[in-house]
């Protein structure tokens, strides 16, 4: 369910939807943290949503490459992109107003003070995610099973089990390299 509240202590307000959109989008949490809402752009007439992203992971903050999804509703097994945003943008206009808040400018996926969320607090908010999905926080051995890339490699596996070849997903991503075989090989059929 939608619940507006941060999961965690300076996490994103709406974090489900925060997750879902950077499922769908392939980002890592710095990249979200790092979103404006000058970034999006809406086709309502097409039901279209592009989202202007980094093009480069060393500096989250230079947008330079787009990527649009149309809506999905049709796809039972996929979020809708475009409605999630829709929603989001909406809502984030509000929010920013009752803050006195320039919206073009605020972090899209804010914490509760409409600031910018901290990288450790948007891996806190999908830990706390996965803890509600049952799903464990440690392998057999010990190591963290979330952190910065879960959305990204989520995403990765969840449209490589649509059949999405991987090098659309190598597109969609922004990246090139060789991880994303792992990623489409680790991906449930």
């Amino acid at each position: 369910p939608e619940v507006e509240a941060p999961l965690c202590l300076g996490g994103p307000l709406f974090a489900r939807r925060v997750t879902l959109l950077c499922i769908a989008f392939l980002l890592r949490e710095i990249e979200a943290a790092a979103a404006r809402r000058s970034h999006w752009t809406f086709d309502v007439a097409q039901r279209e949503f592009t989202w202007l992203l980094p093009a480069s992971k060393v500096d989250p903050e230079a947008c330079g490459v787009s990527r649009t999804w149309g809506c999905l509703c049709g796809t039972p097994s996929f979020p809708c992109p475009f409605c999630l945003a829709h929603a989001h943008y909406s809502w984030h206009l509000t929010f920013c107003t009752a803050l006195n808040i320039d919206p073009a400018d605020a972090p899209i996926f804010p914490s509760s003070s409409g600031g910018v969320v901290l990288k450790s607090a948007m891996v806190s908010s999908f830990e706390v995610l996965a803890t509600n999905c049952g799903q464990p926080l440690l392998s057999h051995e010990g190591l963290r099973l979330f952190g910065g890339r879960s959305a990204r490699i989520t995403g990765a596996q969840a449209l490589a089990a649509l059949g999405i070849e991987v090098n659309k997903i190598r597109i969609l991503a922004r990246r090139s390299g060789r991880q994303w075989l792992r990623y489409g090989s680790d991906a449930p059929h």
